[in-house]
């Protein structure tokens, strides 16, 4: 599918009076087109179509985070004791506890585990409190330094450990009466999974109610009673984890191989639940700090996905600020390239095409024209037109400077993509991908973007697809803001570069 229109039509779209329709995201019936169809059931499995998500509900928010906020507020409580008695100047104390609060919280202290000891977590806590002391008189040190100043955070941990020591107490008993239990689902029916089952059973203070184990039915030893029922097929992991309401799941040995364990997982990537593995040959390596346990069987949590965190939501913001003032910035170029395109080759300057995005959803992308195709086949199968003799001299010369791709911030602004990420791709050759390169399909779990960590890395245009699979999954794999901000620096420096 392409059209095109006339570039004042996309100027009366960016209006004020219509600016609210440019924020509103816009995608496409998927029916029609086959290849988004065929990218959610490919035979990897890596993308099934619209992964459902679970509602919230008090009870998940309180499994999932009811001990972290007994913890944090007996150690406010102890904290605020110690101000008090020791009189410590109220802003001292106020920069003081919030940056305690705020370390310990950065260090995963207010985490819900299934092993809660004190004694375990004193080197941290010595640790936290130690760097708030650190941060406390770096920003208002005056004077050398004296133990009546060092005196406060001494007894912030001591106070802390005693406030952990009780809040461990009570959420140990709450756990055993039922409540802040977690739903839990194991991945596998071995001897491991049947190991956590019994100690959880053991050890009701660990908060682990195992609702059942997800494998496939033939994987599992019919010979040996099963402790708990299996729930669901691997295949099915996240429609499992939604209909169980699963609060964790726990990667225990399975019979799957571990390609496709990785797969399934990445299934479930946007999904409020925990996911745990137990390390191989764990009966032979050293506990790393940080782990959790239960009955000696090492729990090593997954690092939280980038979409699951307060900072992908800034990066909306982000792509809302940086493409708004872009275009603010460049809509006198933009005005010239759209009158010069209309003297060269005619109207309809803009050249509007379907792409493919999260989740296998097709949008319309806009872009300058550069060459008018043939027919709508053309535009929907022609890889590249690089070498097109039918190209002018101007098509040539924003296409070489990427000034093609700027409406593209038309389409930012209103979400249909965003600044950084995976690049999109035509339905057609979504669907050629997805069958020919493995992990293809993984890249559309995120937004795709003007330019990405692959673009930046010279794979655009006729380059490996291959190259460009595993450049985008890095990319989603190790998300942060700053790798966006890094993505569009280099990408100017790059388009400076062009143009020169």
């Amino acid at each position: 599918m392409s059209g095109t229109e006339s570039f004042a039509g996309v100027l009366n779209r960016a209006s004020l009076t219509n600016i609210a329709s440019l924020l509103t995201p816009r995608t496409l019936p998927v029916g029609g087109h086959t290849a988004a169809a065929n990218l959610l059931t490919t035979p990897q499995g890596e993308r099934p179509a619209h992964s459902p998500e679970r509602s919230s509900s008090a009870r998940r928010y309180v499994a999932r985070h009811g001990a972290g906020v007994v913890a944090a507020a007996f150690d406010l409580v102890a904290m605020l004791a110690v101000a008090l008695v020791l009189q410590v100047d109220v802003l001292t104390a106020a920069i003081s506890i919030v940056s305690i609060v705020a370390l310990l919280y950065g260090s995963d202290l207010y985490r819900s585990r299934a092993s809660l000891s004190v004694l375990d977590d004193s080197p941290r806590l010595l640790a936290v409190v130690a760097v708030s002391a650190i941060l406390g008189f770096a920003i208002s040190f005056t004077a050398p330094l004296s133990f009546q100043d060092l005196l406060p955070y001494f007894f912030y941990f001591a106070a802390i450990f005693v406030g952990r020591s009780i809040s461990y107490a009570v959420v140990h008993a709450a756990r055993k009466r039922g409540l802040l239990q977690r739903r839990v689902a194991i991945v596998g029916t071995g001897a491991v999974a049947d190991k956590l089952v019994t100690a959880s059973a053991s050890n009701p203070e660990c908060g682990f109610d195992i609702i059942g184990y997800i494998d496939d039915v033939e994987n599992t030893d019919v010979t040996r009673p099963q402790l708990r029922p299996v729930i669901g097929a691997p295949k099915d992991f996240n429609a499992t984890i939604v209909a169980h309401d699963i609060d964790v799941a726990i990667v225990a040995f399975s019979g799957l191989a571990e390609s496709e364990l990785v797969e399934i997982i990445r299934t479930a990537d946007r999904q409020s639940c925990d996911i745990s593995i137990v390390e191989r040959f764990f009966e032979v390596t050293s506990r790393r700090t940080g782990v959790d346990e239960i009955s000696g069987v090492p729990l090593v949590l997954l690092q939280r996905r980038a979409y699951r965190t307060v900072e992908w939501k800034a990066k909306r913001l982000l792509d809302i600020i940086v493409s708004g003032v872009a275009l603010a910035l460049l809509s006198p170029l933009m005005v010239t390239i759209a009158v010069i395109s209309r003297i060269t080759d005619g109207p309809g300057i803009i050249f509007r095409q379907v792409r493919i995005s999260t989740d296998g959803e097709p949008f319309e992308i806009m872009k300058f024209r550069s060459l008018r195709p043939a027919s709508d086949e053309e535009s929907a199968t022609k890889w590249n037109v690089k070498n097109d003799d039918r190209m002018n001299g101007f098509g040539r010369f924003i296409r070489k400077t990427s000034i093609d791709e700027l409406p593209q911030l038309f389409n930012i602004l209103r979400g249909d993509m965003s600044l950084v990420g995976p690049r999109p791709e035509r339905p057609h050759f979504v669907e050629e991908f997805g069958s020919e390169f493995r992990h293809y399909g993984a890249r559309h779990r995120v937004p795709s973007g003007l330019t990405g960590w692959a673009q930046i890395h010279g794979l655009r245009g006729d380059t490996s697809i291959e190259e460009r699979v595993q450049y985008d999954n890095y990319y989603i794999q190790h998300w942060s803001l700053w790798l966006d901000i890094k993505i569009m620096m280099r990408t100017v420096l790059k388009l400076t570069n062009a143009a020169g």
